[in-house]
């Protein structure tokens, strides 16, 4: 998480399944933050229905300059099955549906989490 909020222009985007995660509330006015958890039950069953479609269009409005993030962490899904949002499998679905769409590039990770960056088109956005 370091790399990606130490590296992230003003402007960039993060989303994430909430904010349990390192550093989610550094850089805040400069770093957008989406926490799909938190929004509506049919928002979230969007997400459920199509990952990495459904994010790559949320994350697609992200600033000129910014950078868009998708990233997951294990505390993020031991927070959500505790909580009852939503479980690790499902959690686990959809970054494996991120990590497998062609906008989307790994550009971070170890045994806490992961990170993917949605790629720029050559028109410089998302």
């Amino acid at each position: 998480m370091r790399q990606v909020i130490d590296g992230a222009p003003p402007g960039s985007f993060v989303v994430a399944a909430h904010r349990n995660y390192p550093l989610a509330y550094a850089s805040y006015w400069d770093v957008g933050h989406y926490w799909f958890l938190e929004d509506a039950k049919s928002r979230v069953e969007e997400i459920l229905e199509d990952p990495a479609g459904t994010l790559a269009r949320d994350m697609a409005g992200v600033a000129p300059r910014g950078r868009a993030y998708f990233l997951l962490t294990r505390g993020q899904i031991a927070g959500s099955e505790m909580h009852g949002m939503l479980g690790a499998a499902e959690l686990r679905r959809i970054e494996r549906s991120v990590a497998a769409s062609e906008p989307f590039e790994r550009v971070g990770g170890n045994s806490a989490g992961v990170v993917h960056e949605l790629k720029r088109t050559t028109g410089g956005t998302p």
